[in-house]
């Protein structure tokens, strides 16, 4: 009847419920005092049924339900699951401003090759400094560093952006990257050994790491636990500028 008397019959729960809060209490505190007197150790309901009160009482717990319904509705609005069509959007990496190495190895031949590597973050601490990189499989530098077990991360910078395609994009079986970095200005140097893998100039620094452990298994991509030996720079940076990690 209280519906019907304020007009709101067709229309949505949401709206039913919102003005039913809207509309306050059935009755006032005076109205409890005058019509709602529980005797002795009676309860609020003996009270209610003494004095013939029992609707209003039933009012006043129907408004604090309608309450209840209102909060759980909005609720569930905020946090409800996303339809197919919105999945897409969810599952699309969050966009991050991470730092971008090229992880450099060697193969069989002795030949250095050189990636793109940005899933590359330190880890741990103690007992030692411990990364975490992610190799794409199949790859050349995927073989190569679970051949040997190591390689050097180079931390590139701004002016190396235009060696990511190159690093990147294509593969050293079948592009030569070392000539293609040479024709942009970025000819390989010799590291901190003979024997060891020829290093990108200008990089802001280089992270020996040591294979610690066995890989895990990424999906298409192959996790690894890397113990970091050396951070050294550029000769022409200070010196040797080389520590053991």
């Amino acid at each position: 009847r209280w519906l019907q008397k304020q007009s709101l019959a067709g229309t949505s729960h949401r709206q039913r419920c919102r003005a039913m809060v809207s509309a306050g209490p059935l009755f006032t505190r005076s109205d409890l005092r005058h019509r709602i007197r529980p005797r002795g150790g009676a309860s609020f309901w003996d009270g209610c049924a003494r004095s013939g009160s029992r609707q209003v009482a039933l009012s006043l717990l129907a408004v604090a339900c309608v309450g209840l319904l209102e909060r759980c509705c909005f609720t569930q609005t905020a946090f409800s699951m996303p339809g197919r069509a919105s999945w897409a959007e969810f599952e699309k990496p969050p966009v991050m401003n991470s730092p971008v190495f090229s992880l450099a190895t060697l193969g069989p031949d002795g030949r250095t090759n050189m990636n793109i590597l940005t899933y590359a973050s330190p880890v741990g601490i103690r007992p030692c400094r411990v990364w975490a990189i992610s190799l794409y499989r199949g790859t050349k530098s995927q073989e190569n560093f679970v051949a040997r077990k190591t390689g050097v991360l180079q931390l590139m910078r701004e002016q190396h952006k235009e060696l990511i395609y190159l690093l990147g994009g294509q593969s050293g079986r079948d592009a030569d990257k070392a000539a293609g970095c040479a024709d942009r200005g970025f000819a390989w140097r010799q590291g901190l050994g003979q024997d060891e893998e020829l290093l990108l100039p200008g990089c802001e620094a280089y992270y020996r790491i040591v294979l610690d452990g066995e890989l895990f298994n990424a999906g298409d991509h192959d996790v690894a636990m890397c113990r970091l030996e050396r951070v050294f720079k550029e000769a022409s940076e200070g010196g040797s500028g080389s520590s053991d990690a």
